[in-house]
């Protein structure tokens, strides 16, 4: 919740990813599974400005 929180407040959204691959992606966060290249690598296929 807090990853789409900041996302909006930041004028991204979500795209192409499902409930469920939000959760392993934030599971693996938590647990230090996934790394920070990981997660960004993760981010910048699965967002995008709100706008476009």
């Amino acid at each position: 919740m807090a990853m789409y929180t900041f996302l909006g407040l930041n004028g991204y959204e979500i795209i192409n990813a499902t409930e469920p691959e939000v959760v392993d992606i934030m599971l693996g966060v938590a647990d230090s599974s996934v790394s920070k290249e990981q997660l960004t690598a993760w981010l910048r296929r699965h967002t995008k400005p709100e706008n476009e």
